[in-house]
């Protein structure tokens, strides 16, 4: 269960990072 935690907080991190940037470029 931790490896899978982990994965899901990577996912969630990397989601978060890309959204943020899209977000981003969007008002830019």
């Amino acid at each position: 269960m931790v490896i899978k935690y982990i994965r899901y907080e990577m996912i969630l991190a990397l989601l978060s990072i890309f959204y943020g940037s899209f977000v981003g470029l969007g008002f830019i």
